[in-house]
């Protein structure tokens, strides 16, 4: 309470009235208003941080948000496929049989079925959180070397 004080003090005096003063008041005086003046600067600081990191969150999910909508379509077209291949799969008969079975449910072209789900795979990879650390890392760097200082 005191540091407010004497730093509410100091934003009343001009220079000369500051160096009419002792030098130990003086001193005093100007180490409780840089003091203060850190303190709003490092609130300022954490302030930016936050309004980043919500911004940086937002944008991310409305990114999944649309990507999902733009790959619905196929997630559930490898879904089904899963499931067809499965029931396939479970099918009585011989293994030849159940091979043909899964033969027929992957189609003509089971190199087009594979790289769609290889797509797929590399496209979750690139949105998990792991690969959202890149973009952040050096926004979180600036804010935390401010705070070091």
């Amino acid at each position: 309470m005191k540091v407010q004080h004497f730093a509410a003090e100091a934003q009343t005096l001009d220079m000369s009235k500051m160096r009419r003063l002792n030098p130990a008041k003086r001193y005093t005086l100007a180490a409780a208003f840089l003091t203060l003046q850190y303190a709003q600067a490092l609130d300022d600081i954490t302030e930016m941080f936050i309004k980043r990191m919500r911004q940086l969150h937002h944008s991310a999910k409305a990114a999944l948000a649309q990507y999902r909508l733009n790959t619905q379509q196929q997630t559930d077209t490898l879904i089904v496929t899963l499931r067809d291949l499965i029931i396939a799969y479970q099918s009585e008969g011989e293994v030849s049989d159940r091979f043909a079975a899964m033969a027929t449910v992957i189609g003509v072209q089971p190199d087009q079925s594979s790289s769609n789900v290889n797509r797929f795979l590399a496209t979750m990879a690139i949105i998990t959180f792991p690969s959202c650390l890149n973009s952040t890392a050096l926004n979180v760097q600036f804010y935390f070397g401010c705070w070091r200082r």
